[in-house]
């Protein structure tokens, strides 16, 4: 899978990092993975109206929030320098019209993507799918 594999567990990001493996994959390397605890928070944290499941909205709103939490000078585009040990190919692989930074449009549609990948088949992201998917990486 390609992608943005962005954070590593601990501190402040390590909410992002819960879902990072299924709702964020990387251009930073290395990845640590997440604990089933950190993955119960950011799933929690995701599943904004406690429904018990991730639909469409709630991922974007989710990763669309981690990523202007990325974005160091608020321009609405990642560059190298936006990650701690950036993965270039990866990042290249992101970088979809090649212009050297990921703008959220990028982003989003690559982790679209990785949303059906996860989704049931009623279009939702249900915890046992994100601690599955994260189990088998």
């Amino acid at each position: 899978m390609t992608g943005l594999r962005i954070f590593r567990a601990g501190g402040k990001a390590a909410l992002a990092a819960c879902l990072a493996g299924a709702l964020w994959t990387a251009l930073a390397a290395p990845v640590l993975a997440a604990t089933e605890e950190q993955l119960r928070a950011a799933f929690a944290a995701a599943d904004v109206n406690a429904d018990g499941v991730v639909d469409v909205d709630e991922y974007v709103a989710y990763f669309a929030d981690a990523f202007r939490r990325r974005d160091a000078d608020g321009d609405g585009f990642l560059v190298p320098a936006d990650f701690p040990n950036p993965d270039m190919a990866r990042f290249g692989e992101a970088d979809r019209d090649g212009d050297g930074r990921i703008s959220l449009g990028e982003a989003v549609a690559e982790r679209m993507l990785v949303f059906f990948d996860l989704a049931s088949d009623d279009g939702v992201i249900r915890l046992d799918e994100l601690l599955a998917y994260e189990a088998a990486r």
